[in-house]
């Protein structure tokens, strides 16, 4: 799964792709309708994305977001500091817990453009 978000100012705009071992290519594009901070649109992106996930029954998951902060908080190596990002984390992490396999992967924004392939 890719996903990434578009800031504006009347709120954010999620992409997401999943892809199937089987190269089945499912795009998705959602709108957040508050305004927040990028950090926390990406935190209800991903939430948005496991959900979309798990009601699909899909059960083994590599996610991929070019938020180094997201990807890090969610493998403990960074701590939550900002309140307002902590229970996004706490519900991310609960949602997590309810997939059998789980791989977090950041990478660099330039590599995540393949949910941009469709406007928003």
């Amino acid at each position: 799964m890719f996903f990434d978000i578009s800031s504006r100012r009347n709120g954010a705009g999620v992409g997401v792709v999943l892809i199937s071992p089987e190269i089945q290519v499912l795009p998705f594009s959602f709108v957040l309708g508050e305004t927040c901070s990028n950090n926390a649109a990406e935190y209800q992106a991903l939430i948005i994305d496991l959900k979309m996930a798990l009601d699909m029954k899909i059960l083994q998951l590599e996610i991929y977001d070019d938020s180094k902060l997201i990807i890090n908080q969610l493998l403990g190596s960074y701590k939550v500091k900002k309140e307002d990002l902590l229970p996004y984390h706490q519900y991310a992490s609960c949602l997590l817990e309810k997939f059998d396999q789980v791989f977090l992967n950041h990478i660099p924004i330039e590599e995540n453009r393949r949910d941009d392939a469709w406007p928003r």
